[in-house]
């Protein structure tokens, strides 16, 4: 094995087999200057809350003594396995990047800044294109998953760009940081020739589908039945969901898009800097449903500052979704204050409820009072009286935090 190695992630879970393939866009530059190891790790940072089955766990065995280490990491768990890798091998140098890192990442993650990054971990926030000074999405896409013995359905990831578009929501911590934002703009869909005996599932990757995505890439994806399905985001708003009506309702039904709720009043919305309405919300959903999509969309209760008017107005639009929403699904969470999300500076920290990846601090539960935690509990009665009534299956992924 060479001395500059790339390592990838992937995991296991519920006969889910993820790959976090965070250097295909370079496939061809990085092989002519190391070789690549996929690692397995176990699980994301959700793994650390309460309520959750799946936890991580971490490996001491590294590839290599000495030599230079490229990793791209997504979750603070990623970070966490490259900090005790750097800890255990200090001959080997660890480059990380990954959607994960900004140059602001010691001041986010480390609590009070009361320990240092090992001397041997380079943080870029730079593409791997930029690090070794080509051009972005200059090379061709290639995916070589590591071998399992049974052949689950493959998930994967396509990059689209690397930021958000709207970038406003008080409680997203993610594409927050200070990046250049970069676009891929020809799509190539190297992909759908992924060597693999199972099915593929394709997670087109950005924060949002926007109009040039839906008009430009979509109607181009490929039908072949190896690709089970397309996950991306959207937002729901007019503009993007009503483009959708432009397109094959072959592609349509290829895709399970996820979209955002979060806490439908017309004040939460604001307050959360959502940029939708609930109007607007109510037409997007019967757009989805009226096309056949497949779409799962997000709820958040545990807010600490919830009145009888947001109770209503929720009532009101649950009422309102279409009837018949068996091609959906509710993830219901409750609110988490992600460090480096805006919603840490609106909340008091309780040091008692904060949680940790490692030694890294991954955000904490805003505190409620009775009244609150009274409010949420109508809320969430009032959701899953309707998701029955309206045939949407409900993840509940609140009631089991507590």
């Amino acid at each position: 094995m060479k001395n500059t190695v790339f390592i990838q992630f992937y995991s296991i879970i519920n006969s889910s087999f993820s790959v976090l393939n965070g250097f295909s866009d370079t496939y061809d530059l990085c092989k002519n200057k190391g070789d690549f190891v996929w690692m397995e790790n176990s699980g994301t940072d959700g793994a650390a809350l309460p309520g959750e089955t799946a936890k991580c766990s971490y490996i001491e065995d590294f590839p290599i003594d000495t030599g230079i280490a490229y990793i791209s990491c997504v979750y603070l768990s990623h970070f966490n396995q490259v900090y005790i890798w750097a800890n255990l091998f200090p001959n080997v140098k660890f480059i990380v990047g990954g959607p994960l890192i900004d140059l602001n990442f010691s001041s986010i993650y480390i609590p009070q800044n009361n320990f240092s990054i090992p001397f041997n971990i380079t943080l870029s926030d730079k593409t791997v294109e930029e690090w070794f000074g080509v051009k972005n999405f200059s090379y061709e896409w290639k995916l070589v998953p590591p071998k399992i013995e049974k052949p689950y359905d493959l998930y994967f990831s396509y990059s689209l760009n690397n930021y958000c578009y709207w970038g406003k929501c008080i409680y997203c911590y993610q594409y927050c940081g200070q990046k250049n934002h970069i676009d891929r703009e020809i799509f190539s869909f190297d992909f759908k020739n992924v060597e693999y005996d199972g099915k593929l599932q394709v997670r087109l990757t950005t924060s949002s589908l926007t109009p040039f995505h839906i008009l430009k890439m979509i109607p181009n994806l490929s039908l072949t039945d190896k690709i089970k399905y397309y996950k991306g985001f959207i937002r729901c708003n007019s503009e993007e969901i009503n483009l959708l009506k432009t397109i094959d309702p072959q592609i349509i039904k290829k895709f399970l898009l996820t979209t955002g709720v979060e806490f439908p009043s017309t004040k939460m919305l604001k307050y959360m800097k959502k940029g939708a309405t609930t109007k607007g919300l109510l037409q997007s959903f019967h757009t989805l449903r009226d096309l056949g999509c497949r779409f799962e969309f997000g709820m958040i209760l545990g807010w600490p500052n919830l009145d009888k008017q947001d109770i209503k107005e929720l009532e009101l639009f649950m009422q309102n979704i279409p009837d018949d929403m068996k091609h959906s699904k509710l993830l219901l969470y409750k609110l988490f204050c992600f460090s480096g999300s805006p919603i840490q500076n609106y909340l008091i920290k309780n040091p008692d409820k904060v949680y940790s990846v490692g030694p890294f601090e991954l955000g904490f539960y805003p505190e409620l009072d009775q009244e609150q935690l009274d409010l949420n509990e109508e809320a969430l009665n009032i959701i899953i009286k309707y998701c029955k009534i309206k045939n949407i299956y409900c993840n509940d992924r609140y009631s089991n935090v507590g």
